[in-house]
């Protein structure tokens, strides 16, 4: 199996910031298969063939609105490698999710192994003035079944969490400097997203620690 899963959120609201999954595969493949995960609604799905056979690149449509319609955020996407009849081709590949204000890269298969131990350090909360949200750990859920989610904040446990699959769910942060620690139940996809001064906004995918 060749997946590229990712986060993507919209905290400041930006109606003409448009999000892109981009896909180049270094093995044989026809297609990119994209998935914007929508938890009681149905996942939505497109697939896109390479532009280019000699060279293959392939562009998903914005996904904030995908199939014409705005999506529910944050929200758990991913990008697959398929072939001529839409199978998972387990091609190599790599992924990056752009937009105007942030580029994430998403690294193959990151939803596989022992992706359930996270931990980062939080120096700055950002902007938490003006009802914009300063600073916010996410966490998606790619596999089957409910998983359950901990946050410890300097030591200190936050209430946990629940989710279903291919749910997505944004957890404030408010207090820096701090060291964060997520642990899942079941293997996870784990962003931190901080909206600064100046209406400025970041994104990063934390990578696991096992």
């Amino acid at each position: 199996m060749a997946i590229h899963f990712g986060i993507i959120a919209d905290f400041l609201n930006s109606k003409n910031d448009p999000a892109f999954f981009d896909v180049v595969p270094s093995s044989a493949s026809s297609a990119a298969r994209y998935t914007v995960y929508q938890p009681g609604t149905g996942d939505l799905v497109v697939v896109v063939p390479y532009t280019n056979q000699l060279i293959p690149f392939a562009t998903s449509p914005d996904l904030f609105n995908i199939g014409g319609s705005a999506v529910a955020l944050p929200a758990l996407v991913s990008a697959e490698t398929v072939d001529g009849a839409n199978n998972p081709d387990g091609a190599t590949s790599a992924a990056i999710i752009r937009q105007k204000k942030a580029i994430l890269f998403t690294t193959l298969n990151n939803n596989l192994g022992q992706a359930t131990s996270f931990l980062f350090p939080l120096g700055d909360l950002g902007s938490t003035t003006g009802g914009k949200t300063g600073a916010n750990v996410l966490v998606a859920h790619p596999n089957s079944g409910p998983i359950g989610i901990s946050v410890t904040v300097n030591g200190a446990t936050q209430p946990q969490v629940t989710l279903d699959r291919g749910g997505c769910v944004a957890i404030p942060l408010n207090t820096a400097p701090a060291i964060v620690s997520v642990r899942t139940t079941l293997n996870a996809i784990v962003a931190l997203a901080v909206v600064g001064k100046g209406q400025d906004f970041a994104m990063t995918l934390i990578e696991p620690t096992s």
